[in-house]
C-alpha cells in the first residue's frame, strides 16, 4: 500500500488476508479561530465543525453540536462518496482485534461543557475520538478499506477503495 498521505501505520497482521491499520491526520478547522462563544452561548441550538480526518479519498468532518448553551455532543459527518458499512458481528470482532493490535484504549466519553470553554479546548485539539483505516489488501490493483471513526463508543464506517499502487505520471 503506497501513499505516505495516508496516514501513518499503526500495525499489520493476519487475518485471512493481510490487514493494515493506520492513523489518519486530524486537522482542526480554521474557522475555530472565529467563533463568537457568546453568540452560541445563548445559542438554543447550533452546530459548528471542529476539525475533520483525512483518507486518501474520504473525509469525515467531526461536530459540535450545541443544546442551550451547551456543547452536549460530537458528531462524525462523513463524505459524499463514502458508502456507509454496517457493523456484522464478524467486523465489529476485526475491529476489536485491531484496536487491541494498537494498543488502543476506548476513547473517554465526551462530557458536555459550556461553548466557551470548548472553544478554548478545542485551540489545543491534536484529535477527538478515535478514527482509524482498516485495509484489506486485496489484488487487481485496489485496497478495501474502513474509515471508522469512534467518538461516543458507537463506530461509524465508511468504505474507502485505493489503488494499490500511485498512478504513473510522464
Amino acid at each position: 500500500m503506497a501513499g505516505s498521505n495516508r496516514g501513518k501505520l499503526v500495525t499489520a497482521f493476519a487475518y485471512p488476508t493481510r490487514v493494515e491499520v493506520r492513523r489518519p491526520k486530524f486537522e482542526r478547522s480554521a474557522s475555530l479561530a472565529y467563533i463568537d462563544a457568546a453568540k452560541l452561548s445563548r445559542a438554543a441550538r447550533a452546530e459548528f465543525e471542529v476539525g475533520h480526518y483525512d483518507a486518501e479519498r474520504c473525509r469525515k468532518t467531526v461536530l459540535a453540536i450545541v443544546r442551550k448553551g451547551v456543547v452536549t455532543a460530537l458528531r462524525v459527518q462523513g463524505c459524499a462518496e463514502c458508502e456507509p458499512v454496517r457493523l456484522t458481528p464478524e467486523r465489529q470482532a476485526l475491529l476489536r482485534l485491531a484496536r487491541r493490535r494498537i494498543g488502543g484504549r476506548r476513547p473517554e466519553r465526551f462530557r458536555p461543557m459550556p461553548v466557551a470553554q470548548f472553544v478554548r479546548r478545542a485551540a489545543a485539539l491534536r484529535s477527538i475520538g478515535e478514527c482509524h483505516e482498516v485495509c484489506f489488501i486485496t489484488i487487481w490493483g485496489y485496497d478495501l478499506c474502513w474509515f471508522c471513526c469512534d467518538l461516543h463508543g458507537h463506530p461509524s464506517c465508511s468504505v474507502v477503495i485505493h489503488p494499490t499502487f500511485p498512478p504513473v505520471t510522464r
